[in-house]
């Protein structure tokens, strides 16, 4: 697929890549759009080698290079394409036109629109005429067009204790019950949840690691998809508690970093292939907080 004007592509994130003008451009249309992380310009799948750091950097630079504020109008999301990892970053038309890098404030350098398939300078002109159109709807007057979802239907399952209203905002919190055993693992946007590891997936992995694996072979042996969750439910638990160890550890986003286990992780894996289940090597092992949060 080639890029259009809802698509835009780009190989890699770097420094030198603008991809704040990119979002802007998207924010600023009136339709939204999808960048992709990964794949070059004429759609060819190169993949992105560490998601998660790359995921971390692109959020952050749409947080705070971008005004208005852009947060609630993106999403960031990793996606399989030709067995490799991209990212897709979805961009929905904003109501506070126009969107602008916030260097360069409200000016041709700093405010961008779709043309085609690219992000071209807007105008001055245009630029004044959307800021004086500008109207800062309230929340109070915006009503849903499906009245039987929404509001009701949270009253009902969850109660009137979820919300919390300020001036501004409105918070709903949600509760949510972790089992252990389950293949889920927290959100991105929950830090500090914690999840117990099935005893029996940690058995299986372990006696897999017992020669070094790289996370794509363990993803396969696990038949997990999800990278980022495979690592916040297995890799940095058991990293933290010294029972595998990186064969890489002074560059651990290298291409070529590889898993092993350590003295305490064979010792806890001859403990797992004895006929009577032994828990006590890992008291505690649960899922660590760790600050990879998109919000």
């Amino acid at each position: 697929m080639s890029e259009t004007n809802r698509i835009e592509y780009k190989r890699e994130l770097t420094s030198e890549l603008d991809i704040e003008k990119e979002v802007v451009a998207f924010l600023n249309y009136k339709e939204g759009g999808y960048i992709y992380i990964g794949i070059d310009k004429d759609g060819s799948t190169v993949g992105v080698n560490d998601v998660d750091d790359c995921m971390l950097r692109l959020k952050d630079r749409i947080k705070h290079n971008i005004s208005p504020s852009a947060m609630g109008l993106f999403d960031i999301a990793e996606e399989q394409k030709d067995g490799c990892s991209i990212i897709k970053v979805t961009v929905a038309s904003g109501i506070e036109k126009p969107y602008f890098k916030t260097k360069y404030g409200m000016t041709p350098r700093g405010a961008f629109m779709r043309v085609g398939t690219s992000a071209e300078p807007m105008p001055q002109e245009q630029i004044d005429r959307l800021f004086a159109m500008r109207t800062r709807n309230s929340i109070w007057r915006i009503v849903s067009n499906r009245q039987d979802f929404g509001i009701p239907r949270i009253l009902r399952a969850y109660g009137e204790d979820c919300f919390k209203f300020t001036d501004n905002f409105i918070r709903i919190t949600f509760p949510i019950n972790a089992h252990t055993g389950t293949k889920s693992a927290p959100s991105r946007h929950q830090d500090g949840t914690k999840l117990t590891m099935n005893i029996e997936d940690v058995d299986k992995l372990l006696i897999f690691c017992k020669e070094v694996r790289t996370i794509a072979e363990m993803l396969s042996y696990m038949n997990y998809s999800d990278r980022t969750k495979f690592r916040k439910k297995y890799i940095y638990p058991l990293l933290d508690a010294g029972i595998i160890q990186m064969t890489i550890p002074d560059k651990p986003n290298s291409r070529n970093q590889k898993y092993q286990l350590t003295a305490k992780g064979l010792e806890l894996m001859e403990h797992f292939s004895s006929t009577t289940p032994i828990l006590s090597p890992i008291p505690e092992l649960r899922q660590t907080k760790r600050d990879n949060s998109l919000s």
